[in-house]
């Protein structure tokens, strides 16, 4: 398997994934219109073709207009629920979420646990809230999630109670 990278200043890092048999194949690479060979074509004699649309700063505006529209969400929910929590819980609550999303990116939790552990449970919440609870605990105190270890610290291993989220 061979892996390409785009690394322009100012954007989002763009990688590349395709083997060699797949140089032959007319199916474009995924996250590009162009083929394999295209790409190592460009690759060679127009990089330019390669550069991300996207910027970090225009990243960064996205993630942060949805992670606002997330506490928005969670604070119209907390308004009606029986067991409200306070700004700084959900604030907290949140902060958790984007440090596993880093400690995906950087290699300290196995690179799709935590997207898969969504993905898997985004409509079973009660095993959504049991898998996030697992996957905290073994953050706080280095031990294995889902088959792999989590080399990282955090202060405990609480969560919402499940019916909060």
């Amino acid at each position: 398997m061979t892996s390409t990278a785009s690394k322009f200043n100012n954007t989002v890092k763009q990688v590349y994934k395709f083997g060699t048999a797949d140089l032959a194949s007319d199916s474009p690479v995924a996250g590009s219109s162009l083929t394999p060979f295209e790409l190592l074509r460009a690759l060679f004699e127009e990089p330019k073709l390669l550069r991300p649309g996207k910027s970090q700063t225009k990243l960064t505006e996205e993630v942060a207009d949805k992670l606002k529209e997330l506490v928005d969400d969670l604070k119209e929910w907390n308004r009606g629920s029986k067991e409200p929590i306070s700004d700084q819980e959900i604030a907290r609550f949140i902060m958790r979420m984007v440090f596993c999303f880093f400690a995906s990116d950087v290699g300290l939790l196995a690179k799709e646990a935590f997207t898969d552990l969504i993905t898997h449970n985004k409509t079973k919440p009660k095993e959504f809230r049991k898998h996030l609870g697992e996957l905290f605990s073994a953050m706080k105190d280095g031990g294995e999630f889902l088959c792999a270890k989590s080399h990282t610290s955090t202060a405990d291993c609480s969560i919402m109670p499940a019916s909060r989220i």
